[in-house]
């Protein structure tokens, strides 16, 4: 199975061959990593001093270390009767987490934004948008075990930019070890070179 996290895509995959997979689930709008980057540019955090460097993915794992993520609660998408498979919806997150900034007034250029608000709104997208993928990684795996497709191998590979996201890493690391699946993860810093990753 290959989860293939980035800015441009979110897929789930059975993979056969090189040029041969079975589709899980896929995003129905936007990406986790352009997800992460709107939130963050949303925030402004490319004028806060502490992570003004940084792309918006990291800016906001940077952030979410020292923040209490159940501060603020972001509604994510539940599982539809009418659609029974893998995929992702990321979109109204988004809707959500603007919302919340123009509320409280969470830009990181104001000189009188709450820098603990700020972690902790960091925290809880970083959560928000990890347990989506969670449960969606989840679901897969529940579902090749109970159809006992043959090109299940019970191993993961986690891959795409947002892959280096230490959160996510861990999440998913404690869900397949807790079924037996077996996780491949590329060195963080291959994860944000597409041409080195896909050598690895």
């Amino acid at each position: 199975m290959v989860l293939l996290a980035s800015g441009g895509h979110c897929i789930l995959a059975i993979v056969e061959d090189i040029d041969k997979f079975y589709r899980l689930g896929e995003t129905q709008d936007i990406a986790p990593g352009e997800a992460f980057d709107k939130s963050a540019r949303e925030l402004k955090l490319h004028k806060h001093p502490l992570v003004e460097n940084m792309v918006g993915g990291a800016a906001i794992e940077y952030l979410a270390r020292e923040g209490y993520e159940k501060r603020y609660q972001l509604i994510t998408p539940k599982y539809s009767a009418k659609m029974r498979d893998c995929s992702f919806s990321f979109g109204g997150m988004l809707s959500q987490i603007r919302r919340v900034i123009e509320k409280d007034g969470l830009y990181s250029e104001s000189s009188n934004v709450d820098e603990q608000k700020l972690k902790d709104f960091s925290a809880c997208i970083q959560s928000s948008i990890v347990r989506h993928i969670e449960t969606r990684v989840h679901r897969a795996i529940l579902f090749c075990d109970a159809i006992q497709k043959p090109q299940w191998k019970r191993r993961l590979v986690l891959s795409g930019g947002v892959a280096s996201n230490l959160y996510l890493r861990q999440r998913i690391n404690d869900l397949c070890t807790h079924y037996g699946v077996e996780l491949f993860c590329p060195p963080v810093e291959f994860c944000t070179d597409n041409g080195v990753m896909i050598a690895w």
